[in-house]
């Protein structure tokens, strides 16, 4: 997502705990480091995070090095991470209350569509908000999807992502009941994928691919 944004001419700030991450950015050029959310908000107009939990991005935001430390009314504040909607919604008041504009865009299309600039972006604010990030989003992603308000983008991603669980836990057991009673897994694998049809999964999970995976997670006796 960071080399799509410098490709389509955005100079970046980075931060991450793990140094090789900020690193390899900078040695890209275009990129410069921040010890911390506080010192790229001081230096950025615009602050995209994409964080693995709740936790954590309320650290980043709200903590004692955070981004809250140096926010101004001109913020423009994108999180893609995927994290609870109630707790999406609190930030975005709060943010908002101090001038700040905050939008909720998490992603899907996994690490293909990152690379590719072809993610999705469920995307929650107001249609104003919304028009006004996707020239930014559009640098990275394909698909833009205005879900409604504050937190819908977070919302939308929670549904996606319970309807993927279920079905490829329905394809798992599927397969572990093919399997038990005799059939070739790679065979119905392809077999299922013919019969789904079910892009999003079936070309970013390999185990629709390779059915062995499933039956390893789902072992039947």
């Amino acid at each position: 997502m960071a080399d799509n944004l410098r490709k389509n001419g955005h100079k970046l700030v980075v931060c991450d705990p793990v140094p090789a991450s900020v690193q390899a950015q900078v040695a890209k050029g275009g990129a410069i480091a921040a010890a911390n959310a506080k010192e790229v908000a001081e230096q950025c107009d615009t602050i995209i995070t994409m964080l693995p939990s709740t936790a954590i991005v309320e650290g980043v935001y709200l903590g004692d090095n955070g981004i809250h430390k140096a926010l101004r009314d001109d913020h423009l504040l994108l999180d893609s991470s995927t994290i609870d909607p109630i707790f999406t919604k609190k930030l975005s008041d709060e943010l908002h209350k101090r001038g700040a504009t905050f939008v909720d865009a998490p992603v899907s299309g996994g690490v293909a569509g990152a690379q590719n600039g072809t993610l999705t972006f469920m995307v929650g604010g107001t249609a104003e908000e919304f028009e006004r990030v996707k020239p930014l989003l559009g640098a990275m992603g394909k698909n833009l999807v205005h879900c409604g308000g504050s937190s819908t983008g977070q919302i939308a991603k929670l549904c996606n992502n319970l309807a993927a669980a279920i079905q490829l836990t329905s394809v798992a057991e599927a397969t572990n009941l093919g399997v038990s009673l005799g059939i070739d897994p790679q065979v119905l694998a392809k077999y299922v994928q013919s019969l789904l049809q079910c892009v999003c999964i079936s070309e970013g999970i390999n185990g629709f691919r390779d059915m062995s995976c499933c039956v390893v997670v789902y072992q039947v006796s």
